[in-house]
């Protein structure tokens, strides 16, 4: 039914689909199994606008052969995995990335304002329950032993995950929102709803108690203001002459220290990558033994569940997936499946990045925010896992297909 009511409201409200997506996302209501109302919503936005989801596809052909390649071989995998079923559950959870993307691409209605506005105002609740969270003014769902057990209260230290399964999901999520509503809050549109939006964002990373969260956020924000500014000068630099060319480069050097800051402080903070060394030295020793194809979608717990039983015990925290995504597509997929990993994201980013300087003025805020906040979800993702479930890969696939929308209207060739 719920399926069904967003195609209606797709096909009978476009200028709807991409705000209403982005709003709803992080109210991460479970239905059944790993199915979350975020997930039937894009598949019934898909469904209402499928004409538009095949026109993308041929806008865009390089971005759908890069989809499709990734999902294709996930899928192969199960030709020489253990567990053929969980490749395809692995193949599924990434075609909900990749349908998201489209969905988004396929936009023609919605404009810069609702999307800004729906992205902010459907963060701004959650990160403040988190907080909540973390200040004790609300009490963390579950029973407290699994809550202890997946470190999410320590002690007196409770880190705050509202409507997300942990913590560091909703750390990934602020990650690209929060980073997302910087750009917005420097080239706009909705200035301080968006400049709000940032600092309640920090605020949420903090009580998530994710010192890569925090890393990526911070420095991803600072970066991407210090790129919009070396974008407005040069665009100006035929009057500021040599004066601009010095401040461009002075405001670049400065968000590099400073978000290179910000990161080897969270690295300290969270003790190096001492907590991971086992489980990295695990990984690399699958890779050795399958460098090629790898083990197979999905199939990671399965390595991890046939290890010896002392090896188990030190992975009994990392037994869901190997904490570094490109470990993981390694691991499972090979060097092959790594290699199509990298031009999943790198493609249609490409294409965003080529276009910025070509972008009406009213976009320049949403495509270089869209553009960022993937690269931040990445930047985290050199020590996590974001796709543990399907619903988690919804934000990075809408803001993929944001890249491309801000495209459109630009002169930049889509093949």
């Amino acid at each position: 039914m719920i399926v069904l009511l967003a195609a209606i409201a797709a096909r009978l409200r476009p200028g709807w689909v991409l705000p209403g997506l982005l709003f709803v996302l992080p109210w991460r209501v479970p239905l059944f199994g790993f199915v979350e109302l975020p997930t039937l919503l894009v598949l019934g936005a898909a469904a209402g606008r499928a004409p538009g989801l095949v026109r993308a596809a041929r806008e865009w052909p390089l971005v759908g052969a890069s989809t499709l390649a990734l999902v294709a071989w996930i899928a192969a995998s199960s030709l020489w995995a253990s567990s053929a079923s969980f490749a395809l559950a692995e193949a599924a959870k990434w075609s909900l990335v990749g349908l998201s993307l489209f969905v988004a691409a396929a936009d023609r209605n919605a404009e810069p304002p609702p999307i800004v506005a729906a992205v902010g105002l459907g963060m701004i609740p959650i990160a403040l329950w988190a907080l909540a969270e973390r200040t004790h003014l609300v009490a963390p769902r579950g029973d407290v032993d699994e809550l202890r057990a997946r470190l999410i209260v320590l002690r007196d230290l409770v880190r705050g995950r509202a409507l997300f399964v942990h913590p560091n999901r909703l750390a990934e999520f602020l990650d690209q929102t929060g980073v997302f509503l910087a750009a917005c809050a420097a080239a706009g549109p909705l200035h301080r709803l968006a400049a709000a939006g940032v600092a309640i964002a920090l605020g949420g990373s903090w009580a998530t108690g994710s010192t890569a969260g925090m890393a990526a956020l911070a420095g991803g924000a600072i970066l991407t203001l210090a790129g919009l500014s070396v974008a407005s000068l040069r665009r100006t630099g035929h009057r500021a002459g040599a004066r601009g060319r010095w401040l461009a480069g002075g405001a670049l050097l400065a968000a590099a220290v400073v978000g290179g800051a910000a990161a080897t402080l969270a690295y300290r903070e969270h003790g190096g990558l001492a907590s991971r060394r086992f489980v990295y030295r695990f990984a690399i020793g699958l890779i050795q033994e399958h460098p090629i194809l790898g083990l197979g979608g999905g199939n990671w717990v399965l390595a991890v569940a046939a290890a010896p039983r002392w090896m188990r015990h030190n992975l009994s925290f990392f037994g869901p997936h190997s904490h570094s995504l490109v470990l993981q597509l390694w691991v499972e997929l090979g060097v092959i499946g790594l290699a199509l990993g990298v031009a999943f994201f790198a493609v249609p980013l490409w294409y965003g990045v080529r276009a910025f300087g070509r972008l009406p003025a009213a976009w320049r805020g949403v495509e270089a925010g869209a553009i960022a906040g993937v690269t931040a979800l990445l930047a985290h993702n050199l020590v996590s896992y974001f796709l543990t479930q399907p619903a988690n890969g919804i934000a990075p696939g809408l803001l993929l297909g944001l890249a491309l929308r801000g495209v459109v209207g630009s002169d930049v060739r889509r093949s």
